[in-house]
């Protein structure tokens, strides 16, 4: 049985390369754009800076932002394009080159797709059409692949939400005896998300980012890891153009194993800094100095994984705009684990957690915690079936807060080495002081493989 997108997420977590984070949206009440429905939230303001809770990524280096381009990380999403082993085998260019093209159709029904109340919801069917097709190249000292998706989504009855999606994903890996470099990136211009905890409307939007790592061996116990992120963020209308963002940091960290254990410690310092770049932005740019320690458990098999990162982070304003003269940057203690345990060949389970600290444009700290549980089990006949549930909190201190919770349900079946069959049901429920909603979808798809 192979194994699962969610599985091959925790290891790379292990070697220190993060996976995109999310980009914001606007919030509901918000200004709209064509084919979104008006918000309700009149007095009470909700924030319109930080809209949801801290995406599932557990590395705290940049700035918690929202976006779609990797939503499947914790396991497969028949809504999204096909990753890991969904593609297939490929076909074999060379020894060491493999192409993996892809095709995949899906229908999804959405009970919500403007993200309203519950007396103002619009429902309508999604279909996409989703060409994939990754490049993958391996020898002994380097590894590298990159990968296309074209996104082409309709609408049944809101036909101006139509549109085209671009997505590019890279990564690449260079091993000498003592350091190794990591490098993963992506890049997407994306109009419609299918992120359930979006709210609705055409957002057309460039989102950016890479993070490099480089694992030096000292001894066979000491050793010293360097980390570096960039995002970029470029909303394409000028209602949204207060967010466009650049984010960047960097941390540098000492790291200890024990000899004869699969453990090893890791302390150090990190910076980062979060600068909105058109003249129409409001919120202040921020920068965040932070020190941190952490530990991983991996075993030869990496049948069980687990990597946690603790620290205390202090914002410091560096041009503060409108941002009120009362508060101050934000600070506070960040958490992020995740987990991998896969008690047969069959079984896996992933588990992430997150508590990141950032700011809004009405609060000097937004708290930002979430919480993931990914389980897929295989069954007989090629058949598979996967259950995720989260739940995330936004608190903010100076405007109302946010909860929310989902749950997936979904199942594949794999008939033939080129075909695969799957259906998914998810539900998200949000709740805060101003607005709340809840988000059915349930569908299928057909992908199609090398």
């Amino acid at each position: 049985m192979r194994r699962t997108a969610a599985w091959g997420c925790v290891c790379l977590l292990l070697v220190g390369t993060a996976v995109a984070q999310d980009d914001a949206a606007p919030a509901e009440g918000e200004g709209t754009t064509e084919g979104q429905a008006e918000g309700e939230g009149e007095g009470e303001v909700e924030d319109l800076t930080e809209t949801a809770p801290a995406n599932e990524n557990p590395q705290p280096t940049l700035p918690v932002q929202r976006n779609e381009l990797n939503r499947n990380q914790l396991g497969e999403d028949l809504s999204l394009p096909p990753a890991g082993s969904s593609l297939g085998e490929g076909i074999r260019l060379r020894p060491w080159l493999v192409f993996q093209p892809s095709y995949r159709l899906a229908a999804f029904y959405d009970t919500n797709i403007f993200r309203q109340s519950w007396g103002n919801r619009d429902d309508d069917v999604e279909i996409t059409n989703t060409l994939t097709g990754r490049l993958a190249a391996t020898r002994e000292r380097w590894d590298a692949a990159i990968s296309y998706s074209a996104i082409i989504r309709n609408y049944l009855d809101n036909s101006s939400l139509s549109t085209v999606d671009h997505l590019v994903q890279t990564s690449a890996g260079l091993r000498f005896n003592r350091v190794r470099f990591t490098l993963n990136g992506s890049a997407g211009l994306s109009s419609r998300p299918t992120d359930p905890q979006f709210n609705g409307g055409l957002q057309r939007r460039f989102t950016a980012q890479g993070n490099f790592a480089t694992i030096v061996t000292i001894t066979q116990r000491i050793g010293a890891r360097l980390e570096a992120q960039v995002q970029r963020i470029d909303f394409k209308s000028r209602q949204f153009d207060f967010f466009d963002q650049l984010g960047y940091g960097g941390a540098a960290f000492a790291t200890y194993t024990p000899l004869g254990l699969p453990v090893s410690f890791l302390a150090g310092a990190g910076y980062r800094w979060l600068r909105y770049t058109d003249s129409a932005a409001v919120s202040p740019d921020i920068a965040l100095a932070s020190g941190q320690g952490g530990i991983s458990v991996f075993t030869a098999d990496q049948r069980l994984t687990f990597d946690l990162r603790a620290g205390y982070e202090v914002g410091r304003i560096v041009k503060r705009r409108n941002f009120p003269a009362d508060r101050d940057a934000p600070e506070g203690i960040f958490v992020s684990a995740a987990g991998g345990w896969q008690p047969t060949q069959v079984t896996s389970i992933t588990l992430t957690f997150t508590r990141q600290i950032t700011f809004s444009a009405q609060a000097d700290t937004l708290i930002l915690t979430r919480a993931d549980l990914s389980v897929t089990q295989g069954l007989p006949a090629n058949t598979s079936v996967f259950f995720r549930v989260g739940y995330g909190v936004q608190d903010n201190r100076q405007a109302p807060g946010r909860r929310t919770h989902d749950v997936t349900l979904g199942a594949t079946w794999d008939p033939l080495p080129w075909l695969s069959v799957g259906t998914q049901a998810s539900y998200l429920g949000s709740q805060s002081r101003v607005l709340d909603y809840g988000v059915f979808r349930v569908g299928a798809s057909i992908t199609l493989r090398l």
